[in-house]
């Protein structure tokens, strides 16, 4: 892996501050594991403005130094702090007071960064600079380099998964749905493998959990029933939504929700969708015609509300969800937004539920 890059800004051409870089600064970014880079140092064959834009959106961590007050200076630090990476001020001593006849305020930091923690330096020797710039740099660093060795272990377990064949691919995310059903509070009712049906080219496996557990999914004060339907599958195509949509048309568990709607509860069935390969949303919305998108966090999902054929009370409506994990690369990402879907199951049946407004 490459090594961050910290980009430095300061005075250029003045003997003080180019010695300053060479025998503190630069050493001292180095030390720390990151790559310095000052514009006069860097071969192109350009505009030299738009250079120190690409480096500075490439870059992770940049230093200013405020000595002499360079609007450029002031100009790149801007550029840097909007764009939300660590931005490490650093000044000449006399600059912190105002001298006299400087109207122009080139010899002291401009007003704008009074509050702003800035790195004072003495000397182009000055050890103690290097040292708490050498500090301030590691500080910063820290969630870089954690965020990096994130990024690492994520790439590592993406390629184990993907090393893994098909069906153990199934495998492994079953595994991992199962107990996150559970935890949210789901009965299982059946688990099986089926490597034929629904669409799957190479295998499938599908859940059926049920969950009737006031105050669940409460609306107007009536308890509901919620089933589920978990699809792992390699591929999703036109030829499964139409599938999907037939099922939608009757409710899961057909004997519960009978009961269900006999005692004037609402029947809302889940049908979560994993898939390897991306799922096209413009797909879903002209086969699901009468479904509605709903944002939501981890997952896309479609919504309608009907009247069930099984319900002989037509105010009682069978709502169906489908809600779409797609592009699985890793057995963690499944399980982050398989989790996070399943927590938002009652936040939005009970608060946001489309059909309560």
């Amino acid at each position: 892996m490459t090594k961050p890059i910290c980009f430095v800004a300061m005075r250029i051409g003045d003997k003080e501050t180019d010695l300053l870089y060479r025998r503190v600064m630069k050493p001292t970014i180095r030390r720390v594991g990151l790559v310095p880079r000052r514009i006069d140092h860097i071969m192109h064959n350009g505009r030299i403005d738009q250079r120190i834009q690409k480096e500075l959106t490439s870059c992770h961590v940049m230093v200013g130094d405020l000595t002499f007050a360079r609007p450029s200076v002031y100009w790149e630090a801007g550029f840097g702090e909007g764009r939300g990476i660590p931005v490490i001020y650093t000044c000449r001593t006399d600059h912190f007071r105002a001298r006299p006849h400087d109207d122009l305020g080139n010899f002291k930091v401009h007003f704008d960064l009074h509050t702003q923690k800035i790195l004072p330096w003495n000397s182009k020797h000055d050890k103690k600079f290097a040292a708490n710039l050498e500090k301030q740099l590691r500080f910063v660093l820290r969630p870089l380099q954690q965020e990096r060795a994130r990024n690492q272990e994520f790439k590592r377990e993406e390629e184990a998964f993907l090393s893994l064949s098909t069906i153990d691919q199934i495998n492994a995310l079953w595994q991992l749905t199962l107990p996150l059903v559970k935890k949210a509070s789901f009965v299982i009712r059946e688990s099986e493998f089926d490597v034929e049906s629904f669409g799957a080219t190479a295998g499938k496996k599908v859940l059926n959990p049920t969950y009737n557990q006031s105050p669940f999914l409460v609306r107007d004060s009536l308890k509901s029933v919620l089933t589920g339907r978990v699809l792992i599958v390699t591929k999703f195509g036109s030829r499964d939504l139409k599938e999907l949509n037939q099922a939608c048309y009757y409710p899961m568990d057909r004997k519960r929700a009978k009961k269900a709607f006999q005692n004037g509860k609402v029947v809302s069935d889940h049908h979560i969708l994993i898939s390897f390969t991306p799922v096209s949303s413009k797909l879903i919305g002209e086969r699901l015609r009468d479904f509605r998108r709903i944002t939501g966090d981890g997952c896309s999902s479609w919504f309608t509300s009907r009247a069930s054929p099984i319900s002989d009370k037509p105010t009682r409506p069978h709502e169906c969800w489908l809600h779409v994990i797609d592009t699985v690369r890793s057995v963690r990402q499944a399980g982050d937004r398989i989790a996070q879907l399943l927590r938002k199951f009652k936040r939005v049946s009970v608060q946001q539920h489309p059909s309560s407004s």
